[in-house]
């Protein structure tokens, strides 16, 4: 999560500021004189205190420490130190002000100022959640599509309730059809904290495709999402979000949907994270003038594996129910369930590979019009895809999906393969 940058960021300048306060503590103690037993007591507790910080005794180390500056105030090496302390003792905000005070004062090296000053300043972000974050995405593609009406192959079909009048004939646009296509993304992704423990997210994406083959009309989608975000150390993180989707055939509308979904996961054991989601959303096609409300639960688990090529492997499984709000669409009402295994490995750091795979269940329960049988589907689909990263913002990104779906009703049995190959600009 985007809270996890500003940790990371943090670490890398906590391991400086420790050189840093090394550094300092030697340039201390041999240019200033303990020659009163004041002073001298001073640099005992100040010494006492060092020794318990590397040891691992932060508690102790903050007695001793604090004692130091009772007796000396102008001891910036025992205040450095302190603010170490209290950044392994979880208390940032102590930290952040000590190397702000460390930063200012007049017996802290010029040299060395800056990097105190940068230590609090990174403390300071990560009390508050950690930086805003925008990133935007362009991806531009070319592929070659199999079938991309998701159409049957056959081009007669026999309905059971027509079935004295012989095999029907269908048309080409009943069809599969195959194309060449180039399409266009563009997004937008921002995540705001407003404290280490709440923060929103929002986005917004463009979709646009275009076949070369006239006859399949493309589709095309809007998107945005917007939601908050609370982090809690003990229990975990907990998001709820709102989405909106335009999708378009061409240039004419084709369906609208507006979900709510929540979700939580949480850190099990190193490297092992567990989540579970919900949605709800109301879809309406406005070609058909139908309207459908769809309800999924699910559950994921994700670790990455401590080997070679690091891989990660997500294992989620979900189900729920869709059903029309009109009734004489009570035929396109189903219940879903379904299983979805992934891969990710890094092959190196700017070589990475995904592979992914999904098998889903849908039972109706009513008769499909004129086949006399309710639809029974099965799908199947797999998907790679390699990332070479050519830079740290430029990208190119070759893939294929093969998709097999298989349903009572001959009019929902295709397969389907797509592959493409597109470049990414992500700043």
């Amino acid at each position: 999560m985007v809270g996890d940058f500003g940790i990371k960021r943090f670490k890398g300048a906590q391991i400086f500021v420790r050189l840093v306060i090394f550094i300092f503590c030697l340039f201390f103690l041999t240019t200033h004189s303990f020659a009163s037993s004041v002073r001298l007591s001073a640099k005992d507790h100040y010494l006492e205190g060092v020794a318990a910080l590397e040891s691992g005794a932060y508690g102790e180390a903050v007695l001793a420490l604090q004692r130091a500056l009772a007796l000396n105030p102008n001891l910036g090496a025992a205040r450095a130190a302190l603010a170490e302390a209290y950044v392994n003792l979880g208390d940032h905000a102590a930290a952040a002000r000590l190397y702000d005070q460390v930063a200012q004062a007049q017996e802290t090296p010029p040299t060395l100022r800056p990097s105190f000053s940068q230590a609090a300043t990174s403390l300071e972000t990560l009390l508050k959640g950690g930086p805003d974050v925008t990133q935007y995405d362009v991806a531009v593609g070319v592929g070659y599509d199999s079938n991309a009406n998701a159409a049957q192959s056959d081009d007669q079909i026999l309905i059971p309730a027509l079935a004295a009048l012989g095999p029907a004939n269908l048309s080409n646009e009943a069809q599969a059809q195959s194309s060449v296509f180039q399409n266009i993304d563009v997004g937008i992704r921002r995540f705001k904290p407003y404290s280490a423990a709440f923060g929103t997210l929002s986005s917004a994406q463009i979709g646009v495709r275009r076949n070369n083959n006239q006859s399949v009309s493309a589709l095309n989608v809007i998107a945005v999402d917007y939601g908050v975000q609370y982090r809690t150390a003990e229990n975990g993180v907990f998001a709820l979000i709102a989405q909106g989707q335009q999708n378009l055939l061409g240039r004419s509308g084709y369906r609208r949907a507006a979900t709510l979904a929540g979700q939580w996961q949480k850190e099990i054991a190193p490297r092992t994270v567990f989540a579970l989601n919900t949605s709800y959303g109301l879809s309406s096609f406005t070609s058909e003038n139908r309207d459908m409300g769809r309800l999924t639960v699910g559950g994921q688990l994700q670790h990455q594996f401590d080997f070679i090529f690091m891989p990660r492997l997500t294992v989620a499984g979900y189900g729920g129910r869709e059903t029309a709000s009109q009734q004489e669409f009570d035929y396109q009402d189903y219940n879903f369930r379904g299983l979805n295994l992934g891969m990710n490995a890094t092959f190196r750091p700017d070589l990475f590979l995904n592979l992914s795979t999904g098998y889903e269940v849908r039972d109706f329960k009513k008769d499909y019009p004129l086949f006399l049988t309710p639809r029974d589907d099965r799908e199947f689909d797999v998907s790679a895809r390699m990332t070479y990263k050519i830079s740290e913002q430029w990208s190119i990104e070759p893939s294929v999906r093969y998709t097999h779906a298989k349903s009572d009703v001959s009019l929902f049995t295709y397969d389907r393969t797509v592959t493409q190959i597109q470049t990414r600009w992500r700043f």
